[in-house]
């Protein structure tokens, strides 16, 4: 293989198919590729159904190709991607279809494993455009697919992060993709003795017949159902293509609710097998019966968790994080449940006959969507005996929250001096961590704590830092803010629970060593620094408990400033803090 932008070499060799118009823009949507040893060096190449490393979306962009390489077949080494460790990647930017920049790099095991810093340049590559095909060479990297179980896939995306995904593979084609949506929907509740569909799972198989045995789904959300709250769960076939469950689908199989690998249901499917023939996607629903002793209130939400939950035979399976909503038992219950469902919170709004002011930020001041924070509250919690201050954020209603990314690329503007290529080795310093996770901060002021640093309009004593990506939630902390030059924020061991829905998050912070949280600001704040933050207000106290501050109720209007990074806040981990209630 040459590495020269012709690819009359690359006939014979075998290629493997992604799904076209799955991705709207031509210049993404990727339409085949293949790699080969070529004496010891690995040769990729990626064809698109239009121009590669177009780069104009946005104008005067740039396009990234980056190929994935599990080597090992295990996710206990190298950084975490959909439930794969992925060892080394090669990463190609350009535009106007041209390489400008190409590099190989492997991931340094003693990094975070959700650090996207912890690739470090090594080796060689070269890489050529021309029309719809790209092909590139990674000296003495063909030993990366030796195991038979190693496995890659690529994505190629714009300088906004959005573009195409290929499954990831073996050594030869066929795979399969799952993706899946909870079909939650507000209002509706799952009502006990009764059948209800709670997830819909789409299978795409890829250049080969595709034999579904076995598939485990358990709950995305703590707390679990009990074995109260569900029983029996049936897996059912889209049989008769319309799209919905309904008495005319084929049931595939079932399992009691507790019964399945790790503590969910599991479908055995191997004495008839679903067949998903090749380049076709098969629509399952999952179907639970709803114990008659179910908890009112509990939230349900199944997913199947990672590749290792699917099996059809010897097929790699890309597991797609689920979207979609959750759903209540019976009804939503008080007091406030932190578990990423949200129509306890709307039912002590003002606006529906509570107490709460929700507030209200202007749409379309934030740097994207996911970003652009519409509304907040915050308040005590009332229920005897609770030391809980409570904590909600929406962001705009289009866009899903903690969308953050799995591969925060930096660095993506097209340099004023134009092009570059090739690899090289590694740098001299150790890059800061980079993790791809959006955040929700709750910065706040606790009676009589010290010290205090000016944020915004606020005297911010503590702050709840939550962090998150695919709208998942992955860390939650609070931090004490301590002036000190060398450690002006630490970390404080105080409870703190958070739970994202869609565009929504909820948080509650157990302040019986803490103190009243008086005062409160919300931030949304990006993997990449944009936020968009609302005004300081007071944490409402509807339990009327006597208040030291001399702050107006409402939010305290205050300019608002866009990517504001605070710095000692832009290493934090997701978390939500709240006041503890003073005692009579």
């Amino acid at each position: 293989i040459i590495i020269d932008g012709e690819f009359e070499d690359w006939k014979g060799i075998t290629r493997f198919t992604d799904r076209t118009g799955d991705f709207t823009n031509s210049n993404l949507d990727i339409e085949s590729y293949a790699y080969t040893d070529d004496g010891g060096d690995l040769a990729v190449n990626v064809q698109v159904r239009g121009q590669i490393l177009n780069g104009n979306v946005p104008v005067d962009g740039m396009d990234t190709l980056i190929v994935y390489f599990d080597v090992d077949d295990s996710d206990t080494t190298g950084y975490r991607l959909y439930g794969f460790g992925i060892d080394y990647i090669i990463e190609v930017r350009g535009w106007d279809n041209t390489i400008h920049s190409a590099s190989v790099k492997e991931f340094k095991s003693s990094r975070d494993p959700n650090d996207w810093n912890g690739f470090t340049a090594v080796g060689s590559v070269s890489a050529a455009a021309k029309g719809s095909q790209m092909e590139i060479k990674a000296t003495n990297a063909a030993s990366w697919m030796d195991d038979k179980d190693a496995r890659w896939g690529m994505n190629l995306q714009t300088s906004e992060l959005e573009g195409d995904w290929s499954p990831f593979t073996l050594r030869k084609p066929g795979a399969i993709q799952l993706r899946q949506t909870s079909m939650g929907v507000v209002g509706e509740y799952l009502m006990p003795g009764q059948q209800h569909n709670v997830l819909r799972i789409d299978l795409t198989s890829y250049d080969m017949e595709a034999s579904l045995t076995y598939l485990t789904a358990v709950s995305a959300i703590e707390p679990a159902p009990t074995l109260l709250d569900l029983q029996r769960c049936d897996l059912f076939l889209d049989s008769n293509r319309n799209g919905d469950w309904d008495s005319g689908d084929l049931s595939l199989s079932n399992d009691n609710w507790g019964t399945g690998d790790d503590g969910g249901v599991s479908f055995n499917m191997e004495a008839s097998p679903l067949i998903v023939p090749e380049g076709t996607v098969q629509r399952l629903f999952l179907v639970a019966t709803v114990g008659g002793s179910a908890n009112p209130g509990r939230a349900v939400m199944l997913h199947v968790a990672d590749p290792w939950s699917v099996e059809a035979e010897d097929l790699p399976a890309t597991v797609i994080p689920i979207e979609g909503r959750a759903s209540y038992i019976d009804d939503y219950q008080l007091p406030i449940t932190i578990d990423g469902l949200f129509e306890d919170w709307n039912s002590v709004f003002e606006d529906n006959g509570g107490n709460i002011t929700l507030h209200q930020d202007p749409l379309g001041d934030g740097p994207r969507a996911s970003l652009d924070l519409y509304h907040y509250a915050s308040f005590i919690d009332p229920e005897p005996g609770s030391d809980r201050a409570l904590f909600y954020a929406e962001i705009d209603p289009t866009s899903k929250v903690l969308t953050g990314t799995p591969t925060p690329l930096d660095n993506l503007q097209r340099p004023s001096g134009g092009g570059g290529g090739g690899g090289g080795g590694p740098g001299p310093t150790e890059p800061p961590e980079l993790f791809g996770y959006d955040a929700a901060q709750f910065f706040i002021n606790i009676e009589g704590a010290t010290p205090s640093r000016n944020f915004l309009g606020i005297q911010a004593t503590h702050v709840i830092d939550v962090r998150g990506v695919d709208g998942e939630v992955r860390t939650a902390t609070l931090w004490k803010y301590t002036g000190a030059v060398a450690a002006p924020w630490v970390r404080m061991v105080d409870p703190v629970k958070a739970a994202a829905g869609v565009h929504e998050v909820e948080v509650a912070l157990d302040t019986a060593n803490l103190g009243n949280v008086e005062i409160a600001l919300v931030m949304m704040l990006g993997w990449d620094g944009g936020s968009d933050a609302g005004s300081p207000h007071v944490v409402q106290d509807p339990g009327e408990e006597t208040r030291n501050d001399e702050w107006p109720p409402g939010p305290l209007p205050i300019p608002e400033f866009d990517d504001i990074v605070f710095p000692a806040v832009c290493t934090l981990v997701a978390y939500t803090i709240v006041r503890r209630r003073k005692r009579a």
